[in-house]
């Protein structure tokens, strides 16, 4: 999967790197499950979205 939206391409850079920025966070804010924007975790093209998790436990739930 490759992105062609340069302002996602340039956040991933800086996070591969760990060097991401108050922007970079302010935009991910914006693909917070929860939104009122998304109405369904399983319609498209949510369904196929990548999922990050910071501990184990929720992973494994998922």
């Amino acid at each position: 999967m490759r992105t062609e939206d340069l302002r996602n391409l340039q956040l991933l850079e800086r996070l591969r790197h760990g060097q991401c920025t108050y922007d970079d966070y302010e935009l991910l804010l914006t693909r917070v499950a929860g939104q009122p924007s998304v109405a369904s975790l399983h319609d498209s093209p949510w369904n196929q979205a990548r999922i990050l998790v910071f501990r184990d436990e929720v992973r494994t739930e998922l």
